[in-house]
């Protein structure tokens, strides 16, 4: 019983590869031998899934010859102009062609036809034409998704997607969202890198984005429970089982308020399935039997069966297996009453492992049995009308067949000899292709190779800028703190002392004025010295942050304004330090070259950027003419070595602007 859980998975993906599984059927006569020794009951100790796999491989191999004689008929079987004689008619026949195949998993067959009707309705106009036009490009769209052709499948929804959003055609656009967001989740699992990867997320996100938009702006209930359900069902293929369940939360109150009884019993499966996922199989298993009794009484019985099997699934994950066979027992009966084969060979598969893991063998065979019956009655019966069809229309022109193989076999030996030439002539083309494309791989690893010594050249340049300013700062930082301490220091010893020698001293008037204009230059010598190691390494910069110091430094002049945004957060010292020298160098240009009378000074800060605007009224200056001194340059690396970027806009008499912006996550 421990393994049933397993056994049960793989027996299902096992059922599910088959499509994918290609062998050649002998005769109709294998399917049979294999279907009689999977019945035998020799054959009772044995598991049943590898015959079960055996008749369904040869069942499918029969199948897809069926298919394989209708498509070949098809192909050679145009929809000629003398039968249909206008375009709208030729596209519709091949539009229905398409969507026959796509059904039917056919998929390059279905994308021949569906180009086929998209060529025919490029030719028309006209409204209905355009409606046309947009259908075929869907249906195309997703038939491409399947052969994993991403980049035209894009091209074909987002065309098919423009008709519909400017017809407001919502239920078209969310289905067209919803597999453009597919696309890029297909994308995404095949990526090889997290770059790619990163930009293939973005791309999701913005169609996830827009079926949030889309569910916000319609107000038809209906629609926007499809909306949610689709983005429920997006996020539960990302296995973001939280963010699905926040969608299922708002799904669950749409659909109750209006009502809408085949979105409530989506709610409560969906609901099932990220509850079971998310550890809490019981509460999954309880409301998958919630979606059953509402798709009951609801009349839904494929829906009321789906949701039974569910539940009985979970209640084989946590033990319970009375409960599992009291499910599987109920669905049954319901399957059988209302035929539907989809779910009675998963109850029947189910009850089959569970008699063998008892040791049943009888009834587990017997199970087993019927469920290989039903299996292949489900397969042949989906696509029975179609398989007709086709197989009357080959008969029809097979006829036709025997005299074009006539005329074909007339034509042969001309065609042989044009045949020959022009493989000749494409061998030649193929090799000057192949010449020319590794004479451009070669210049494109060149190039490549090229950049990646520019980078590590502008790399090496970057390292070298931020150790000479991390020198230039500590050795700022120095000389600060010697002025200060030390020369700062005596001068102050000095103008306490000179007092001292005053006293007792009979001096003249003039040796008193003498005596206190030292006492005043000794005065102004110390404020100097303070306000250069001020400026050198502000103190203020160091304990408060960059909003502080700009704000001191700014306020000891009048002719400066400065005003602060954003939030007060201290960033890194050294890009403090960076901008507090930009900021002091390009004002001090600004009053010292340009003579401005007045200066506005912004700081902007912002969680994931920074920006500094310094605008004054001088004289301003040519930005295309070259500069005298390395300031304005030193600017640009400081910032440059942040990853930033400064800009100038001045001219002549209009004054000067120079805008800072540095990304902080950066």
């Amino acid at each position: 019983m421990e393994a049933f859980s397993k056994k049960c998975t793989c027996v299902f993906i096992t059922i599910l590869l088959i499509g994918s599984i290609t062998i050649q059927a002998q005769s109709a006569d294998s399917l049979k031998y294999w279907t009689d020794l999977a019945k035998t009951d020799s054959l009772l100790t044995a598991p049943a899934a590898p015959l079960v796999v055996k008749v369904l491989q040869l069942e499918k191999a029969l199948l897809s010859e069926v298919f394989a004689k209708n498509v070949e008929v098809r192909i050679m079987h145009d929809i000629s102009t003398e039968k249909l004689p206008t375009a709208a008619e030729r596209a519709a026949e091949w539009f229905k062609e398409g969507q026959f195949f796509y059904n039917v998993s056919w998929y390059e067959q279905a994308d021949q036809m569906l180009y086929k009707a998209q060529q025919e309705v490029e030719t028309l106009s006209g409204e209905e034409n355009e409606a046309m036009r947009a259908n075929i490009m869907f249906v195309r769209g997703q038939n491409l998704i399947k052969m994993s052709d991403f980049v035209n499948a894009t091209q074909l929804l987002t065309e098919a997607g423009s008709y519909f959003e400017k017809k407001k055609d919502y239920a078209k656009l969310i289905k067209v969202y919803n597999a453009q967001v597919a696309v890029y989740q297909a994308q995404m699992a095949n990526a090889q890198s997290d770059e790619p990867r990163a930009l293939l997320q973005e791309h999701e996100n913005y169609f996830l984005k827009k079926l949030e938009t889309l569910h916000s702006e319609m107000e038809d209930p209906v629609l926007q429970a499809d909306c949610l359900i689709c983005m429920a069902n997006h996020e539960m293929n990302k296995q973001d089982w939280e963010k699905a369940k926040k969608y299922l939360a708002l799904l669950g109150a749409i659909v109750h308020d209006c009502n809408y009884t085949e979105g409530i019993i989506a709610y409560y499966s969906n609901s099932g399935f990220v509850e079971e996922k998310m550890g809490n199989i019981r509460e999954g298993m309880a409301l998958q039997y919630k979606a059953y009794e509402i798709a009951l009484e609801a009349g839904n019985m494929a829906y009321a069966a789906e949701a039974l099997a569910n539940a009985a699934f979970d209640a084989s994950k946590i033990g319970e297996y009375e409960l599992m066979r009291r499910y599987s027992l109920k669905g049954i009966e319901l399957a059988r009453e209302y035929d539907i084969k989809a779910q009675l060979w998963c109850f029947l598969d189910i009850l089959s492992t569970l008699a063998y893991e008892e040791k049943n063998y009888k009834q587990a065979i017997d199970y087993r049995n019927e469920c290989i019956d039903v299996y292949m009655d489900l397969c042949f019966e989906n696509n029975a009308d179609q398989i007709n069809q086709y197989v009357a229309r080959c008969a029809s022109l097979q006829k036709e067949n025997k005299i074009n193989e006539l005329q074909y076999k007339s034509r042969q030996k001309s065609q042989l000899i044009f045949f020959l030439t022009l493989t000749i002539f494409l061998a030649i083309i193929i090799f000057v292709i192949v010449v020319l494309y590794r004479r451009r791989i070669a210049n494109k690893q060149k190039q490549i190779a090229r950049q990646r010594i520019q980078q590590l050249e502008q790399e090496k340049q970057l390292v070298a800028t931020q150790a000479i300013l991390e020198g230039e700062n500590a050795e700022r930082s120095r000389l600060a703190k010697d002025l200060h301490d030390g020369l700062g220091s005596m001068l102050s010893a000095v103008k306490i002392n000179l007092p001292e020698m005053k006293s007792g001293v009979v001096l003249e008037s003039d040796d008193v004025m003498r005596f206190q204009k030292a006492i005043n230059m000794l005065d102004d010598s110390i404020s100097e010295l303070r306000r250069v190691a001020h400026h050198m390494m502000p103190e203020s910069l160091m304990r408060y942050g960059l909003k502080a110091s700009l704000t001191d430094f700014c306020h000891a002049t009048p002719s400066i304004e400065f005003h602060h945004f954003g939030n007060d957060q201290r960033l890194d010292s050294k890009l403090e330090i960076a901008i507090y020298r930009a900021a002091h160098e390009i004002i001090n240009n600004a009053l010292k070259h340009a003579e401005a009378t007045q200066i506005n000074v912004q700081l902007v800060q912002e969680n994931d950027r920074i920006s500094l605007s310094v605008h004054d009224n001088g004289k301003g200056f040519d930005t295309t003419l070259p500069t005298k001194g390395m300031g304005l340059e030193n600017i640009r690396n400081r910032i440059a070595a942040h990853n930033g970027k400064m800009t100038i806009y001045s001219s002549p008499e209009t004054g000067t602007e120079v805008n800072v912006e540095i990304d902080v996550l950066n």
